[in-house]
C-alpha cells in the first residue's frame, strides 16, 4: 500500500470516529481490541486530535 493509499486509509478512519470521541477521547489502549471512550486526562488524548489536525492538513475539509 502506497503513502496515498495509507493517508486515504486513516482520514477514513478518523472520519469514522469523530462523532463517537466528540466529547472523550480513545483510551491508551484497547479491550478486546475494542477502544471505548474516556473523559479526558489519559496522556494520549491529544492523539486522535492530532489526528483530526492531519486528516484537516491532509483532505482541507472543515469536517476536521
Amino acid at each position: 500500500m502506497g503513502y496515498k493509499e495509507q493517508m486515504d486509509f486513516a482520514v477514513a478512519k478518523t472520519r469514522e470516529n469523530i462523532d463517537i470521541y466528540k466529547y472523550a477521547f480513545p483510551p491508551a489502549q484497547s479491550r478486546n481490541y475494542i477502544y471505548n471512550y474516556d473523559p479526558c486526562g489519559e496522556w494520549t488524548s491529544g492523539f486522535f486530535v492530532g489526528m483530526e489536525l492531519l486528516a484537516y492538513e491532509y483532505t482541507k475539509d472543515d469536517a476536521f
